[in-house]
Formats: C-alpha cells, structure tokens, sequence
C-alpha cells in the first residue's frame, strides 16, 4: 500500500517537472521571438529616418526597405501558430485575419505594383504598423520578463486608437491607387476561355476586399478597446492594499457605490457562510492572499443584505472580539 502511494507522488513529481521544463520553454521562446520581432521593426524604424534625413523624400523609401519589411512580416505567420497550438492564448480567426491581411498588403499590393509604391499612403501606414509594433512586441517582451514598463503598457492600449484607423486609411488609398495599374495589366486575373475553365478578375477582387473593411475593421477595433479596458481599467481602479483587520471602503462610481470588504484569509470561508444572496462566492477575488469581497453595488439603505452579524472578527487590533454589525461599517 505504501509502495503504490509512494510510486503515485513519483509520477506526480515528474509530471509536474515535465510541466514546468514545458513551460519554461515556451517563456524562453516567446520571449526570444517577441525580442527579435521587436529589433526587427526597430531596424526598419531606424532605416526609414536615416533614409528620409538623407535624401529628405520619401520617394524611394519602400524599395530601400521592402526586403526587411517582408520578413519580418511574413515571419508574423509563426504568431497563428502560437495562437492554433495554445502557446498563446488569443484567438486564432482574430490574430490571423490581422496578420494575413498585412501580409497580402505587402506581398500582393505593395511589392507588386511599384507604381504605387512613393504614394504618400504607402508611408502611412508603414509609419503606422512600424510604431504599433515596436509597442506591441516590446510589451510582450516586458510582460514575458515581469518588469513591464508603465509606459509601454499605457502605449499599448491607447496608441492604437489613433493609429489603427490611420492604418486602415492608409491601406485602403493604397489599395485605390492600385486599382488603375491592375485593370490595365490584367495582373493576377484569368480570362475565358483557359484549360481549368475559370475566370477571375484581380480588378473586382481588390475592390471586394476595400468592402471587406467595412465588417472587418469595427469587429478587430471593438475586439482592442475591450482588451484595453479589460488590462488598464479593472486592475488600475481597485489599488487595493494588503490588510489584517476587517475595512471598509466605498468606491465612486458612475452609477452608485460599491461596497468593499477587504478581510483577512482565515475570514474569507466565514464571510461566504454569512451571505444570504450567495454573492460572496461569485465575487470573491485574492489581492496579495487575502479575500476581497466586491460586495454588490448597492444603494446605502440596502446594506442589510449582507448579513454581517454573525460575522466573527478574531485577532484584530480594530475588533479584539465579538460580532462585526453594520455600525462597524
């Protein structure tokens, strides 16, 4: 009997072991990649400010940079990856519908067609994802090493308000500008009649992919202010501290207050015991080990829903003993 226990916590060992070297290497990975990605746009930053400086035109500034440009954005493909294995969790359609459509910008549009490529809206948005993705790259790179950087964090989620749309105009005047060159040349098209009997147009295709901004582009940017209320909202309104006796606090907000209990880890199972609603259990959350009870956004004379009589405060220096009332709030 005791051999088998003692067989079960050596397998249980070496899973746990397995798990963190897995782990580990997949940190090691991603933070390589998000370093490299990160030097990567910086060389093309750097490389578009010399080469302005020195010729003082932009003419001629795609071509002097198109070859970086298509690594490292083509190398991007490897985040779909991450996102289809779950290394990274975000999702998939999102994450590849953002890289591929770049991707096809740059490989089907851009480089193809050097007429359009001195248009000042290939800077644009050249400019645009070159900023975006020195912030994007650098955060995940900070993140991944646990000493992120306020700023990085803050340019993360609010440059992007300005700079996604700015990008968006960008390709789609570039991809305008393109549309006389590709229905002069018929590039990418088929004509009828052919041996595979079908026909396509690159003409219409380009303008089929301008409407496909319009569904498109309010879903990914919708998808980004979530986010960054989610990251800059909940976690930067509730600083709360690490106490030992029971506080009280009211937190303004827009509509109402909202009652918050910070008490001590041997409270929290007694706290779920006394609410009536069962709320506690749904809104219980750990700050530094301690339970923090986001009671329920209530008007004042509804306190007495959260029945904190039976509540026993113990080892406290602000209540030695006895039952915690709605007086103590």
């Amino acid at each position: 009997m005791a051999s088998s226990e003692e067989d079960g916590t050596v397998e249980e060992k070496e899973n746990n072991n397995k798990k963190r070297t897995k782990s580990a290497l997949i940190t090691a990975w991603l933070t390589f990649y998000n370093i490299a990605m990160t030097a990567g746009w910086l060389v093309l930053a750097i490389t578009m400010m010399r080469f302005y400086i020195q010729k003082g035109t932009h003419k001629g500034l795609y071509r002097s940079i198109a070859r970086t440009l298509k690594f490292f954005q083509t190398f991007a493909l490897v985040e779909v990856g991450h996102c289809a294995v779950g290394i990274v969790r975000t999702s998939v359609i999102v994450t590849g519908v953002q890289v591929c459509s770049r991707i096809y910008m740059v490989w089907f549009i851009t480089s193809s067609i050097r007429q359009i490529q001195n248009e000042e809206s290939v800077i644009l948005f050249l400019v645009v994802w070159t900023v975006t993705e020195i912030t994007r790259y650098s955060y995940y790179t900070f993140n991944l090493l646990h000493h992120l950087p306020y700023f990085i964090k803050w340019a993360r989620y609010n440059f992007f308000i300005v700079l996604y749309p700015l990008g968006v105009v960008g390709e789609l005047l570039t991809i305008y500008a393109a549309l006389p060159f590709v229905r002069r040349s018929g590039m990418y098209s088929m004509r009828l009649p052919n041996k595979y009997n079908v026909s396509f147009d690159y003409y219409y295709f380009l303008i089929i992919v301008m409407l496909s901004y319009i569904p498109l582009f309010p879903q990914l940017y919708l998808h980004m202010l979530r986010q960054r209320r989610r990251v800059l909202h909940v976690h930067e309104e509730l600083p709360l501290p690490v106490v030992t006796p029971v506080e009280k606090a009211l937190l303004d907000f827009e509509w109402g207050f909202l009652v918050v209990l910070v008490v001590p880890q041997a409270l929290g199972a007694q706290l779920v015991q006394v609410d009536p609603l069962g709320l506690a259990p749904q809104l219980v959350q750990l700050v530094h080990g301690c339970p923090v009870v986001l009671a329920v956004p209530l008007l004042e004379d509804q306190l007495c829903l959260l029945n904190l009589e039976n509540l026993s405060v113990q080892d406290s220096p602000v209540h030695p003993g006895g039952p915690l009332t709605l007086g103590d709030l």
